[in-house]
């Protein structure tokens, strides 16, 4: 599993360094831009793909900053698109509190990766399932189906574990916060945290490598 660390901490520091190196771009009349941030191979994990940084800077961004990332992974060369909004007034005050935040993003949308297309790797193997995704966007099936979507648990655990190092705290104490969080934003229930709770914790000595849940 920590074969994936070097590649992750890597697309970290350069998405830092590219948002730190386009300062004057993103500070003009544009409060929103695609920035390039490289191409990418790594022996170790044997993974390729580019990532692409979408920014934009914004005072709706009342937590001071949003991360979302995406993936696509059966392109010829896959994608890994990280977006990032910024309240404009912190700025770059903030890059040092997102590293952590990258890090998790990051190895969640590898894992995505390793699931389908020339990254695929031995038994990560997962179909498509877009209707249920489709579903869960538009309000047919609730919210927390997203995370027990089985694409969806090993890359939330994978990218909150990463997370959990990078800040040097429990994995659990991350898990729990992470939980707790969805439920204070309205986006499950209680009672859907403790069956996605559940699924994770059977998951995880599947995956190996990861510490215990309570």
């Amino acid at each position: 599993m920590g074969k994936y660390n070097y590649i992750t901490s890597k697309v970290a520091r350069n998405i830092i360094s590219t948002l730190k190196n386009s300062y004057k771009q993103l500070n003009q009349t544009n409060r929103k831009c695609d920035l390039e941030v490289g191409e990418y191979f790594d022996e170790k994990s044997n993974v390729e793909f580019d990532v692409e940084l979408q920014v934009e800077f914004c005072l709706r961004f009342k937590d001071n900053f949003l991360i979302d990332g995406c993936v696509y992974s059966e392109m010829d060369t896959p994608q890994i698109i990280i977006k990032i909004g910024l309240d404009e007034t912190q700025k770059w005050k903030l890059l040092s509190q997102l590293y952590p935040e990258l890090k998790e993003i990051i190895r969640h949308e590898i894992e995505h990766l390793t699931q389908r297309g020339i990254n695929e790797k031995s038994g990560k193997y997962c179909r498509r399932n877009n209707a249920v995704r489709q579903k869960i966007m538009f309000d047919i099936l609730p919210s927390y189906r997203y995370y027990i979507l089985k694409d969806e648990v090993d890359a939330n655990i994978q990218g909150l574990y990463v997370k959990a190092k990078a800040l040097k705290i429990p994995f659990q104490i991350v898990i729990d916060r992470y939980l707790n969080n969805l439920v204070d934003m309205g986006t499950i229930k209680e009672g859907e945290k403790k069956r996605i709770y559940k699924v994770w914790k059977k998951r995880i000595p599947k995956i190996g490598g990861i510490p215990k849940l309570n």
